[in-house]
């Protein structure tokens, strides 16, 4: 069988590079007492089914319950078992070790987190992912006293989704592990398939089917339209949709919400003028939220706002008598077909805040 290509995130988060492929470590540190030896061996398990040459060790200073213990997975396309220096996955659930361990990681690797340990505030130098997990367990697992023993099974799923792990593969290792405990195999189960569908979204509504709900319109809805406090940098989002693009070969619509390269552009008269007066009447929000300035187009539906914000940005003195003539000139000169006056295939594009 060919194993599958799980992939770890860029090496950088500053710059793009080549994805490391079926040749990671994974470290995931944890207490003792905490159901995290199931959630482990399950993540291990998986790792092998899908034929990847894969190894895995458990470190105990003590044997304790509630001091700290760390469990190392190691896979290799080479069939190399022995354990790494390096770290390239971190799974930090422990809070007594979570500092140190993120600040022993090399730049560029990948740290998974319980979210209220917040130590995405600790370097700008890793990819961090903040996991809910008291309130995802919480929605799968009513009783609070099982809920500490099957909230580990969620970072399986994280990890499942973000590695391109099939979970059919994951709930298969679950199945032999924990097959005479049906109670609990149900709830670590549910905990599975809660982290890996937490991690899931879809830029553009690209996805594995059709109908998907686009990542950014579902955010900045939730920002804006819900008063939602999101842990989400929006000015990467025109970004994100343009490497989702380029990676997919299927381009941003121009006039696709939040993303598209005219989300902001204004042309018409009526509207220039409502948007420089009033820009919320025509703009959910601030364009600079999600890293990108207004623009003002010239073309055949100008008006004089138009025209007097385009002389106003080249420092030019007009009289309104003279907007007025303008106004004819660049609405006679206009291309049907959206070419500007002197016949370029771009409309004008006055610069605007």
């Amino acid at each position: 069988m060919t194993p599958p290509e799980l992939a770890v995130q860029e090496a950088t988060v500053r710059s793009a590079t080549t994805p490391v492929v079926n040749d990671f470590s994974i470290q995931i540190a944890t207490v003792n007492g905490s159901g995290s030896q199931t959630a482990n061996l399950v993540l291990l398990r998986s790792l092998f089914q899908t034929g990847v040459p894969v190894s895995g060790k458990n470190l105990f200073p003590s044997n304790i319950a509630g001091l700290p213990t760390w469990f190392t997975i190691r896979a290799s396309r080479h069939g190399y078992i022995g354990r790494k220096k390096e770290i390239d996955i971190l799974v930090a659930m422990n809070p007594e070790t979570a500092r140190d361990d993120v600040l022993g990681l090399g730049p560029g690797a990948v740290a998974l987190y319980d979210e209220p340990l917040k130590l995405n505030e600790v370097r700008d130098d890793l990819v961090f992912y903040p996991v809910p997990f008291d309130k995802l367990v919480a929605t799968v697992c009513p009783d609070a006293k099982m809920r500490k023993l099957v909230r580990n099974m969620i970072y399986d799923g994280v990890l499942a989704r973000l590695l391109n792990i099939d979970l059919a593969q994951m709930e298969q290792a679950l199945g032999k592990q924990l097959a005479k405990k049906a109670r609990t195999m149900a709830l670590n189960m549910a905990a599975l398939q809660a982290g890996f569908s937490w991690a899931s979204t879809t830029v553009g509504g690209i996805g594995e089917r059709a109908g998907n709900a686009s990542f950014a319109e579902v955010a900045m809805a939730a920002r804006y339209l819900c008063g939602r406090t999101l842990n989400l940098n929006a000015a990467e989002l025109p970004a994100l949709a343009a490497l989702v693009a380029r990676a997919s070969g299927i381009p941003v619509p121009a006039c696709a919400p939040v993303v598209g390269s005219r989300a902001f552009a204004h042309e018409s008269g009526v509207h220039v003028d409502g948007t420089l007066k009033a820009p919320r009447a025509y703009e959910p929000y601030d364009p600079a939220d999600i890293g990108v300035r207004r623009r003002l187009v010239l073309g055949a539906q100008s008006g004089r706002a138009s025209l007097r914000a385009a002389a106003a940005a080249f420092d030019l003195d007009v009289t309104e008598e003279e907007l007025v003539a303008l106004v004819e000139v660049v609405r006679s000169s206009a291309v049907p077909g959206g070419r500007s006056p002197a016949g370029s295939r771009s409309r004008y594009q006055v610069p605007a805040a």
